[in-house]
């Protein structure tokens, strides 16, 4: 999943292959949507790179993400 997020912030793949790479690897359609419009905000920054680090676990880092566009998050 590192190399997919990598290879759609470096421009290596378009949203619609990344979409389907985060449905393949079991992230349901509007799953994928939200993280590649969460995603794509660094892309069209003006920042060097477009890239912003981030720190913490990867399931932080993911409900930090949903939240942020407004997603709710429910473990079932």
């Amino acid at each position: 999943m590192k190399d997919l997020i990598k290879q759609y912030l470096d421009r290596g793949i378009s949203r619609r292959t990344f979409s389907a790479g985060l449905v393949a690897a079991g992230f349901s359609g509007a799953a994928a949507r939200s993280m590649a419009q969460s995603l794509a905000a660094p892309l069209t920054s003006r920042s060097p790179g477009g890239i912003r680090e981030m720190r913490g676990t990867g399931g932080a880092i993911f409900r930090s993400a949903a939240q942020g566009c407004g997603g709710r998050i429910y473990l079932l």
